[in-house]
């Protein structure tokens, strides 16, 4: 606490050397007023030097004891941006702009010649200097404490204490209460209390450093929806900014965007809940109601920044929020800042995602998704048949798969297969039985989206992939009729391309790892691998570059999963660019009940997530995999 002798020692304007006081003699100015170029100005409540000279509040912002604030305290009126005493103000008298003739005093919000008993005239105010904090004692010695609470008590000053996070740390009259223990690194959680090197203090506690992540946390999206932005509902998606805050360099933008959902029929006459689906707002196309509660903000755990105390960015309109992001064993990772604008255009680089598509006869197509670390090209609605790991991500762009294969009832060419779905001629889009609709896309700067509906007979499956920077994702809403385990099931798998192989292979279900080179390993059976599963993570390597994949049943499949590898060279299933099989490791669904909306069943639901890895990665898909099981954890506030 500030000793009332260092206290005396600003209330009488008076070199007192005992107190330890920093009064600059130089000074022309009177007392409670500090010179800032040619002016005298107020640091307590001038918006243009608010707490210091050149600090400008943001439009919208009022200073308060020195302090930028949002609302002007109990007792005070905003009257360009300054927070004034209406009551005795005689520039203000009774209302902003109402000034006092001259030789006019103010008093309880009326112009009079002179102030009643009991109060004195200090500069046209009429104020009791027994009680008043700008004034106590004598004219123009203030007891107010920038961030801090204090009285005037017999027209002498008390301070009572700073206003959390604030505390007075340098012990100093004139800065008040300056330090915020809440993220000071040097006074974190209380004066002289610091941080070790290589350490932050977020929240009054030190944590490492948020610079540190490692490589699966830095690829991870952050997929926020717009329930928690409840103050720009309503809002055109593009006019919302994200920002990171980068100490010295200010105030960034990132790269970010808004992707729009609204609920659509799976089928003309469809009735929700069970024949509809949130589905996104595709080809440019606008919801036209602004943001709303499902649609999401997306942006990337590698794009966050420090926790900013600074004024909003400049050209943004009114309220903001803050995202935290942190993970229990890292601490916080850092924050992101959103806010509104009519007026600023986006400004974050080049897009990091790039998505491309030409429609060539009947189903094929000619498609390119191409971020920094892969590129990927698919030949038909339901083909991938390219996936490379760029040198940026530590490969050297050759491609590592033959193609990701879809098969049901049996996997050779006598089935329905990955090339077959999508001309099936169930072609009528508007009918419950339509059948390979190609419903959109989205190409954004952080991620590209593709929608697929059908799959021959299962006509209202829904597929969505989803192509972020470091890693792809792909859900699958299963809605069909039921198959059982007599008409052999549904097999979605991958095979590698011959160049790339031998491949190490490593996964949940093969805990000692495998070689995938199309020989069959006795260790590892083709087949089946494994009982039933929920949820398993694999990864394949190579002197090319690799890939850990991620599986999860999302929703309950009404029937059993496996496991499944099938390396054998000699084995063709009928497509592919090359005859032969190598590695084909993916899963099973040995049978399944019903799932389809015709019968009012609700959907199954399995996810897929792919990384690209750099070359001869050792054993890191259990690190990858984590990331959905225990993905970053956010939380939203105002700013």
């Amino acid at each position: 606490m500030k000793s009332l002798c260092v206290f005396m020692c600003l209330l009488t304007a008076v070199l007192v050397p005992a107190c330890g006081s920093k009064i600059d003699e130089s000074s022309a100015c009177l007392p409670g007023l500090s010179q800032c170029g040619d002016a005298c100005v107020d640091l307590q409540t001038n918006p243009a030097h608010c707490g210091g000279c050149g600090s400008v509040c943001s439009d919208g912002f009022l200073c308060l004891a020195g302090s930028c604030q949002s609302t002007c305290g109990a007792g005070l009126s905003d009257c360009g941006g300054s927070c004034v005493d209406t009551n005795s103000n005689p520039a203000h008298c009774g209302g902003c702009g109402s000034v006092c003739a001259d030789g006019g005093v103010c008093q309880a919000g009326s112009c009079q010649a002179t102030c009643g008993a009991g109060l004195s005239n200090c500069g046209g105010a009429c104020v009791d200097t027994n009680t008043n904090l700008d004034h106590c004692g004598l004219c123009d010695q203030s007891c107010r404490v920038q961030n801090g609470l204090s009285s005037c008590t017999g027209g002498i000053c008390s301070f009572i204490s700073c206003n959390a996070p604030w505390d007075d740390c340098d012990q100093v009259v004139a800065t008040g209460c300056e330090t915020r223990t809440d993220m000071d690194p040097g006074h974190c959680g209380a004066c002289g209390q610091a941080c070790l090197p290589g350490e932050s203090c977020a929240g009054g506690e030190c944590r490492k450093e948020t610079n540190e992540l490692p490589a699966e946390r830095a690829v991870e999206p952050l997929v926020i929806s717009g329930e928690n932005f409840p103050a720009l509902a309503g809002l055109p998606v593009d006019e919302i900014f994200v920002f990171r805050f980068d100490g010295a360099g200010g105030w960034q933008q990132i790269p970010h965007q808004v992707d729009e959902r609204r609920s659509t029929t799976l089928w003309d006459g469809a009735t929700c809940p069970i024949g509809c689906e949130l589905r996104y707002v595709f080809d440019g196309d606008s919801e036209g109601n602004g943001l709303d509660e499902d649609d999401e903000l997306v942006l990337l755990a590698s794009d966050l920044g420090a926790e900013s105390l600074a004024e909003p960015p400049a050209g943004t309109d009114g309220e903001g929020y803050r995202i935290r992001v942190e993970l229990p064993e890292l601490g916080v990772i850092g924050y992101a800042y959103v806010f509104a604008s009519s007026s600023l255009a986006k400004n974050y680089g080049p897009a990091q995602v790039s998505y491309t598509r030409t429609v060539q006869a009947a189903s094929d197509e000619d498609t390119e998704v191409i971020t920094p670390f892969y590129r990927i090209h698919y030949r038909h609605l339901w083909v991938m048949d390219v996936f490379e790991v760029s040198a940026f991500a530590g490969g050297d762009g050759v491609d590592l798969i033959d193609r990701w294969k879809a098969r049901a009832y049996t996997r050779d060419a006598a089935g329905e297969t990955e090339d077959v779905y999508g001309m099936c001629g169930f072609s009528d889009t508007n009918s419950p039985w339509g059948d390979h609709i190609y419903l959109g896309h989205i190409d954004g700067p952080v991620r590209a989206i593709r929608g697929i509906q059908g799959a021959c007979s299962w006509s209202n499956l829904t597929r969505y992939n989803f192509f972020y920077p470091g890693r792809m994702d792909k859900i699958i809403n299963l809605r069909g009729h039921s198959f059982s385990a007599s008409m052999g099931g549904l097999w979605l798998y991958w095979d590698f391309s011959e160049a790339a192989a031998p491949l190490n292979y490593y996964s949940s279900l093969t805990p000692n790892g495998s070689i995938l080179d199309g020989v069959e390993d006795p260790n590892f059976p083709n087949g089946d691998v494994g009982s039933a599963i929920e949820e398993s993570w694999s990864q394949v390597d190579s002197q090319h570059g690799g890939m850990a994949f991620a599986f999860r049943e999302t929703i309950d499949v009404p029937g059993p999963l496996k496991g499944f590898i099938w390396d054998d060279a000699d084995y063709d299933d009928g497509t592919g660019k090359e005859p032969g099989t190598i590695g084909g490791i993916g899963h099973h669904l040995l049978y399944v009940a019903s799932t389809d909306p015709l019968w009012n069943k609700p959907p199954a639901q399995v996810s897929f997530t792919v990384w690209p890895l750099p070359a001869n990665t050792s054993e890191q898909g259990a690190n990858y995999a984590a990331t959905l099981s225990a993905p970053l954890q956010w939380s939203v506030s105002a700013f």
